[in-house]
């Protein structure tokens, strides 16, 4: 215990040589240097940034102020606007459900002191429509010279399809123009007798030019680009699927 307490006084005195030694006190004098370097450095820049702190800090809050001033004077013309637009929206909502009412009600009268030809004529043209929908489709094939260079024969095809299909919008073009026929004053008889008069012919054939190959030669047949029957049927029942659409409105 004793040897303990000698050695840690000898190392004592040694570490208080050695503080008092010139080199020891030369680098300790160069450390505090560099560290009162350091913070004089650093309280510099402190009072640097002070300054230009009270140089622009007072700029950009005039800077701020001027505009805000000119924000609030804009919004409060914004807001007046605003409201004025509101109002006059709500003006031009209001005078046009008024205008839309009063229309309503007069066509209303119309409809209903409407010449009842007009809807005979409507029932007309839609009994024409329904039986046009369900009309059969002529179909008829005839061939024509043989192309020896092409191995080929003319195949002539005549059907009634465009006719059904000119015949069908006819008819749907007639019943929205009677509606509308409705809200005028007087029934033009002569016009209804036109419309009735007009219907296009349903069995007219249109003619349409193919070929097929003749026997032995190359297996193309330009028919295939032409619309089959079944087709041909789907289209006419669009059309009347939208005809149903326009009678329901």
């Amino acid at each position: 215990m004793k040897q303990d307490t000698k050695e840690a006084e000898k190392i004592k005195e040694l570490l208080k040589e050695a503080q008092d030694h010139p080199l020891m006190k030369q680098i300790i004098a160069e450390k505090e240097a560099a560290i009162l370097a350091t913070r004089t450095e650093a309280a510099k820049k402190i009072e640097s940034a002070k300054k230009e702190r009270e140089e622009v800090i007072p700029k950009l809050q005039a800077d701020l102020e001027a505009k805000e001033a000119k924000y609030k004077s804009a919004k409060e013309v914004l807001d007046g606007a605003g409201g004025e637009f509101q109002k006059a929206r709500a003006a031009l909502s209001g005078e046009s459900y008024q205008f839309d009412i009063a229309i309503r009600q007069h066509e209303a009268v119309l409809y209903e002191t409407a010449d009842p030809r007009i809807d005979k004529a409507i029932t007309f043209f839609r009994d024409r429509f329904e039986g046009l929908r369900v009309k059969d489709i002529n179909a008829q094939q005839r061939t024509g010279e043989t192309n020896l260079y092409a191995e080929t024969k003319e195949i002539f095809t005549y059907s009634n399809v465009a006719a059904i299909k000119n015949a069908l919008a006819c008819c749907r073009a007639a019943i929205d123009e009677l509606e509308q026929m409705k809200l005028t004053p007087d029934m033009n008889a002569e016009r209804i007798e036109a419309l009735q008069k007009g219907i296009p012919d349903a069995d007219e054939l249109t003619k349409y030019t193919g070929g097929k190959p003749l026997p032995g030669s190359r297996d193309f047949n330009p028919l295939h680009l032409l619309k089959s029957d079944d087709q041909l049927s789907w289209e006419i029942g669009k059309i009347a699927e939208k005809f149903k659409k326009v009678m329901r409105r």
